[in-house]
């Protein structure tokens, strides 16, 4: 599990992407405060209502974020309806790592791809982070996951250039990757 930082996303705030949007906020909703100084506005899911309430009573006094609780696959769609005038920086990082993690019921272990598909409406194509991708290179140990919920690299991949072809992929460290144009 990576963590993003200030220097990851500077680049993109010096250039006006102020909204952050996050799909799996985590426990301790770490990269929202890794980076909340940086945006006028935050949005982050969380499927697991113990997660949620943990994060939601640690954050109780941060207007701008905004917390939701649900499947990302489901709920994102109307986030970037509401954004989609906005220049976004999306943290895609949703998916079951066991603890208090959860599975989606509609989406399996890991939404992703339905993700990507509905970040196609943004007006200006969404600077994306993708975290845990090392997953998507070689799918995480079928002792405690179910494989084929996991998509290849080269699928997400592609699902990216849908939405801009000019996308550029990046390694940013461990296994985050950045998806610029």
């Amino acid at each position: 599990m990576g963590k993003l930082h200030i220097e990851d996303i500077k680049e993109f705030v010096d250039k006006g992407y102020d909204t952050f949007i996050e799909t799996g906020t985590g426990p301790g909703a770490i990269t929202i405060h890794n980076i909340k100084d940086s945006f006028k506005e935050i949005h982050s899911i969380e499927l697991s209502e113990t997660i949620f309430n943990s994060n939601k009573n640690l954050l109780k006094n941060e207007n701008k974020i905004k917390l939701y609780l649900g499947d990302s696959a489901i709920l994102l769609k109307d986030i970037v309806k509401e954004n989609k005038s906005k220049k976004c920086i999306i943290w895609l990082d949703a998916h079951f790592s066991g603890g208090l993690t959860k599975k989606s019921e509609k989406f399996g272990e890991c939404p992703i791809i339905e993700e990507i598909k509905i970040l196609n409406i943004f007006e200006t194509p969404p600077i994306i982070f993708i975290d845990d991708a090392a997953y998507f290179l070689n799918p995480p140990p079928a002792k405690n996951h179910k494989q084929e919920d996991w998509p290849t690299f080269e699928l997400v991949k592609n699902e990216i250039i849908k939405i801009d072809k000019n996308y550029k992929t990046e390694n940013v460290r461990q296994d985050i990757y950045l998806f610029k144009y």
